[in-house]
């Protein structure tokens, strides 16, 4: 699967959410022809990191946001600290155009996290 360069979502000095994510400008008419489709396949958190639980909301508007969980009910959740990686399934982001991050615990300043943008060749299930 190529990876595509890295972003970042960024929390600012408060608790979540965080800014939103578009996975939409890397849903290209090429990619979608040889039916490769974006997802979030991993999140760097920065050396500065308060400790959290993290949380997935996903949006097809970019208005209205719920929170992403898997056919068993379980919420998208991974308990973080700093200079840490977070690894993502596809199918947790890839049928979303935004996503935004949650977080239970504030942070002190302005936090970067890095985030790598995967490809898988399958059709969205929505």
């Amino acid at each position: 699967m190529p990876v595509d360069s890295q972003a970042t979502i960024r929390f600012l000095i408060s608790t979540s959410p965080s800014n939103v994510f578009s996975l939409r400008g890397y849903l290209s008419a090429q990619a979608q022809q040889t039916g490769l489709y974006p997802y979030i396949s991993k999140l760097t958190m920065p050396a500065a990191f308060t400790s959290t639980t993290l949380g997935i909301e996903g949006s097809d508007d970019n208005v209205t946001f719920v929170t992403l969980g898997d056919f068993r009910g379980a919420y998208t959740q991974a308990a973080v600290v700093a200079n840490t990686v977070i690894l993502l399934p596809p199918d947790v982001t890839r049928d979303w155009r935004y996503i935004r991050l949650t977080s239970s615990a504030s942070q002190a300043a302005q936090r970067d996290i890095a985030v790598d943008v995967s490809y898988i060749n399958m059709a969205p299930t929505r």
